[in-house]
């Protein structure tokens, strides 16, 4: 249960006001004659930023410099190079328990445009694009584009074999997100489909990068200010809506009062009043006293088959005190853009060993299982450099409900000795587009012409190796080292 808002306002006080050495590091005299800075901007000019201070003055005019990414303040460590293997397969034949067309479009369902397949054994189709997500680089990992490769199957037979990334355009999707696409249609040819009819689809993607841990200088961050002029386009997008951190998996919007008071009242009002990192570190502190982890939000098939991932939702684990690692995570997100901090999820799967076994396996008692953490922007105006801070909240909450004081170092905090042994597969529960997945959010998603059928099954294979070890083909479905049914 949350604490009365006199304990919260009490608590607030003595981490930004009472702790003077921890402020002394990052105030300076400026600061008393700060006003509050930019507005946190969206790519869709109908939709209303996370929080909506005033606008500072313009910066001069003028060519601007590009961007330096990463700034200085995250230097990386002890690399690893792995490949993350994704596999969605989607049959017309049910599994188990019967799956509805959902979809994820902002604000409304496509149940209106979805069609039944009647008696036909499968789906009917004219075109047809698979997507799935890449990860930009984030805090500890570089994904390398040039090597990415997969296929698409229908009915077992490939019909694309060259993946097309979308371009690293900032204006594209949030964060950087990038959309991996497989695009096939009705034809003779021998990258088209007889009759526009399937049974089952299959999709993978190999995603090699470089993965490494993190050391964060906190001490230099910490004198960053926030900025006067506008946040860079890709830090800007962050701000966008997105599915379990201000809407529901249908697009509906959360009713985010309850998280907006406790961000108002941990903040005393005024979020801006300390620099950027010092609110990073103050709003987790609290998430950390406040929130509760537990549950599970993976949905699975009755075969046991990961289906894809059910959360509470920020809107009821705020009201709770309790939710998944993943409502966490994403709480924790929503936070810190209320207060104005951009922020990103990402979503990723432990690698350690998992190119002996497939971590879906149920038996590995939870070596190779997801993970989800935040990372938030330090834009350095001055320098022109952009640096994503790594927050694990869920490792800190693990290591104990007391986090250590402000001027404290916090291991998971910037500094993260295990991303080196994670691989980052998303930003999102879902495309950031127009397309649809099944039931739950699955990573991916696919544009089907002239209409999606209204009823398919999902289900999701992940395994994450070291690339100089590749494991067996997947796709041999007696290959009982990897875990395939």
């Amino acid at each position: 249960m949350t604490r009365p808002r006199s304990a919260v306002c009490l608590t607030i006080a003595a981490i930004l006001f009472a702790s003077t050495q921890a402020l002394a590091q990052v105030r300076t005299p400026k600061d008393k004659d700060k006003t509050t800075q930019g507005q946190p901007g969206t790519n869709n000019p109908n939709q209303k930023p996370a929080s909506t201070p005033s606008q500072p003055a313009a910066p001069p005019a003028g060519p601007k410099p590009e961007l330096i990414e990463p700034g200085p303040y995250i230097v990386q460590e002890m690399p690893k190079e792995w490949t993350v293997r994704a596999r969605v397969r989607v049959t017309s034949k049910a599994p188990g328990l019967d799956a509805q067309i959902l979809s994820l479009t902002p604000g409304r369902l496509r149940d209106d445009n979805a069609v039944t397949s009647g008696n036909a054994p499968g789906f009917n189709f004219q075109t047809m694009t698979v997507v799935f997500p890449i990860a930009p680089m984030t805090a500890g990992a570089t994904p390398h584009d040039d090597a990415v490769t997969g296929w698409l199957k229908v009915d077992d037979r490939e019909v694309a074999t060259n993946p097309r990334l979308t371009k690293k355009s900032a204006g594209n999707y949030p964060g950087g997100t990038r959309l991996i696409q497989f695009t096939t249609r009705t034809g003779s040819n021998s990258n088209e489909v007889p009759d526009g009819n399937a049974r089952e689809v299959e999709m993978q993607v190999d995603i090699p990068m470089t993965c490494a841990r993190t050391r964060f200088d906190e001490k230099s961050a910490s004198e960053v200010d926030w900025p006067k002029g506008d946040w860079p386009a890709v830090v800007k997008s962050v701000f966008q809506p997105q599915i379990y951190v201000e809407t529901y998996y249908d697009g509906a919007p959360y009713d985010l009062t309850r998280l907006k008071e406790l961000v108002k009242n941990w903040t005393n009002g005024d979020p801006k009043s300390v620099r950027p990192v010092v609110l990073a570190k103050a709003l987790a502190a609290e998430i950390v006293r406040a929130f509760q982890p537990t549950g599970d939000s993976r949905a699975t098939l009755r075969t046991g088959e990961l289906q894809g991932f059910a959360l509470d939702g920020v809107e009821q684990t705020a009201l709770t005190g309790r939710g998944s690692e993943f409502d966490i995570a994403c709480l924790t997100t929503a936070a810190y853009r209320i207060a104005g901090l951009p922020a990103r999820l990402v979503i990723g799967v432990e690698a350690e060993d998992v190119d002996k076994k497939n971590f879906l396996d149920s038996k590995r008692s939870g070596r190779g299982k997801f993970r989800a953490w935040v990372e938030f922007a330090l834009f350095d105006e001055v320098n022109n450099t952009l640096n994503w801070i790594p927050v694990d909240i869920v490792k800190i909450r693990k290591q104990s409900s007391r986090p250590q004081p402000l001027d404290r170092a916090w291991k998971y905090f910037g500094t993260h000795d295990e991303l080196n042994l994670i691989t980052p597969i998303a930003l999102q529960f879902h495309p950031p587009t127009t397309v649809i997945a099944y039931s739950v959010p699955g990573l991916w998603g696919w544009m089907v012409t002239p209409n999606p059928p209204s009823t398919a099954y999902q289900a999701l294979y992940f395994d994450a190796y070291r690339t100089s070890s590749r494991p067996a083909d997947p796709r041999d479905k007696n290959n009982k080292k990897n875990g395939n049914k």
